[in-house]
C-alpha cells in the first residue's frame, strides 16, 4: 500500500505527492506539555515549519527516508528519520535525530544526531529534545541497551557523553544513570542542567520509591535521594527540592540541596505539594496530610512563608493558566493569593442537596468577599474558584464559579482585586493573558450566546 500527499491551494489548486510506503508530518523537537491549555492547539503549534512557513513530511520509499519539506524533496543516507526531532540549531541549519539499518522501535542500535551535513556518534537510542551550547553544539540524551530490564542513560554534547562527578573537582566519578536522564536545560546563563536517576532494587515499602535520583549542573551531581522532585533556585543561587525521605509516596520533606543542608519543614506531611521562592527570595511551600475519608479524617494543607505559618486549610485549589499551576501566586511586590475551599462528605447530604463547597480567596490583606451577582443567589462565597494571576501591574484577576444544580447552570463571574467588573456569563473559554499588553481576552457565552471579552488591566 502506498500514499500520496495532496495539498490544495486557491492559487494552485490540487497537486498530489509521488507515491511514498509511509508519509509522517514533521514536529519540533520540544517537550510537549499536557499541561497547557487546549491540547490540540499546543499540538498543531509543535508543527515543524520552515523559513518560509512551510510544513514538512518525512517520507519513505522502503529503502531511504526523505524530506519533503514544500515542494522541495531531499534524499538522505538513512534508512528512518524520527518526525518528532526537528530543530534548527543557532546558525539557522536543520537537525534532527536519524537511524541507519532498521526503522526506528524496531530495536536498539544505530541511532545519531544530524546537524547540517554533520552525523554525530551513534547509540543504542537518542531522544529529543536536541538543544544547543553557545558555540553551537548539539546537546541531547542517549541510551546504552544492556538488555530488556536495564540501560544506562546519558547526557551527550557533541560526540561525547558526559560523565556526572560527585564533587567539584571532578575528580569522583558518580553512578551510571540506570533509572534515566531528563529535564535537560541549558540555563541561560550556559549552565548545563538535568535529573539522573538510579534504579534502585533495595526498595521496600507500600508503593515504595524505585529510583534514587540527583540533579546534576555541569556535570556536578547533587547527593542521591529517594523521589527527587523539581530543583528551584533563587537569585543567591540557593536550591530547594521535595524527597521521599521513608522511600515511598506518603512522605515527603522539603530540603535545601546547597548552603545549610537539610530538611525545611518541622512537621511530617504526606506530601508538599507546592514550594518555591517568593520575589525577595524567601522560601514558602504547602504541606498536606492525608486525610481518612473512611474515618472522617479531613486532609490539611498548611501554608508556610518564610517559616511562618500563614494558616491551615481543608483544601487549596491550584490555580493558573497554561501550563503554570501553582497553589499560590505571587506578584513583584510580594503580595500573595491562594484560593481556599471546603472539604465536604457526600453521604451528609441528602440526595436532593447540594454540598456547599464555599470556594473563596486569601490574599496577604485577608478573606476576598467580592459581592455575588447571579441573581437570586444568597451564598457568599463561590463554588468554586479558577483561572487566579496577578497581572504585570500587580492586580488580581480571578473566575469565581456558580453553579445551579437544580436548573444545570453555571454562573461565571470574573473578580479583579477582590470586586466584579459587573458582567456574569455561563461559561467562559479560550482564557488568554498576553503579558506585554497586560490584557486578558476569552470567550463568555451567556444566553445562548458568545461574546469575544476584552480585559485590559492597564
Amino acid at each position: 500500500e502506498k500514499y500520496r500527499l495532496v495539498t490544495y491551494t486557491m492559487s494552485g489548486g490540487i497537486k498530489e505527492s509521488e507515491e511514498y510506503l509511509s508519509i509522517r508530518l514533521m514536529y519540533r523537537g520540544v517537550p510537549y506539555n499536557y499541561a497547557a491549555g487546549d491540547h490540540d492547539q499546543d499540538y498543531n503549534q509543535n508543527l515543524f515549519e520552515d523559513k518560509n512557513g512551510n510544513n514538512g513530511y518525512v517520507v519513505s520509499d522502503g529503502i531511504t527516508a526523505m524530506l519533503l519539506i514544500g515542494d522541495n524533496v531531499t534524499r538522505t543516507e538513512y534508512t528512518d528519520i524520527d518526525a518528532g526531532s526537528f530543530i534548527y540549531d543557532n546558525n539557522g541549519e536543520l537537525c534532527f535525530i536519524a537511524k541507519n539499518g532498521a526503522l526506528f522501535y524496531s530495536g536498539p542500535g544505530n541511532e545519531f544526531v544530524v546537524q547540517g551535513d554533520k552525523k554525530y556518534a551513534s547509540f543504542d537510542y537518542v531522544y529529543s529534545p536536541i538543544q544547543f551550547t553557545s558555540s553551537n553544539v548539539p546537546v541531547y540524551t542517549s541510551v546504552d541497551y544492556i538488555n530488556d530490564y536495564q540501560s544506562i542513560y546519558s547526557l551527550v554534547i557533541g560526540d561525547e557523553i558526559q560523565k556526572a562527578y560527585r564533587d567539584k573537582d571532578k575528580k569522583l566519578a558518580g553512578p551510571e544513570f540506570t533509572g534515566g536522564v531528563y529535564d535537560v536545560q541549558i540555563q541561560s546563563d550556559g549552565d548545563i542542567t538535568y535529573y539522573g536517576s538510579v534504579f534502585d532494587q533495595s526498595t521496600e515499602g507500600r508503593e515504595a520509591v524505585m529510583y534514587n535520583t540527583a540533579y546534576v549542573v555541569n556535570g556536578v551531581m547533587s547527593e542521591l535521594y529517594p523521589g527527587l522532585g523539581g530543583v528551584k533556585t533563587n537569585s543567591k543561587g540557593e536550591s530547594i527540592s521535595v524527597i521521599s525521605p521513608d522511600g515511598d509516596y506518603y512522605s515527603q520533606d522539603l530540603i535545601r540541596l546547597n548552603g545549610k543542608k537539610g530538611k525545611i519543614n518541622k512537621e511530617n506531611f504526606t506530601s508538599i505539594v507546592d514550594y518555591g521562592f517568593t520575589p525577595k527570595g524567601d522560601i514558602y511551600y504547602v504541606g498536606m496530610k492525608e486525610g481518612n475519608y473512611e474515618q472522617r479524617i479531613k486532609p490539611e494543607y498548611q501554608l508556610y512563608i518564610d517559616g511562618l505559618l500563614i494558616g491551615k486549610y481543608e483544601m487549596m485549589l491550584y490555580q493558573g493558566m497554561g501550563d503554570s499551576y501553582e497553589l499560590v501566586k505571587f506578584n513583584d511586590k510580594g503580595d500573595y493569593a491562594f484560593a481556599v475551599s471546603k472539604f465536604y462528605y457526600y453521604e451528609d447530604y441528602p440526595e436532593e442537596q447540594v454540598p456547599d463547597a464555599s470556594a473563596y480567596v486569601i490574599t496577604n490583606t485577608g478573606k476576598q468577599d467580592p459581592k455575588i451577582m447571579v441573581p437570586g443567589i444568597t451564598k457568599t462565597d463561590f463554588d468554586y474558584i479558577e483561572y487566579l494571576f496577578y497581572t504585570t501591574n500587580g492586580k488580581l484577576f480571578y473566575n469565581g464559579g456558580i453553579s445551579n444544580y437544580p436548573e444545570n447552570i453555571t454562573y461565571s463571574q470574573p473578580v479583579i482585586d477582590g470586586q466584579s467588573p459587573g458582567n456574569i456569563y455561563n461559561s467562559i473559554a479560550n482564557v488568554h493573558y498576553d503579558k506585554l499588553s497586560n490584557v486578558l481576552t476569552f470567550i463568555g457565552g451567556r444566553d445562548n450566546k458568545l461574546y469575544n471579552v476584552r480585559i485590559d488591566f492597564n
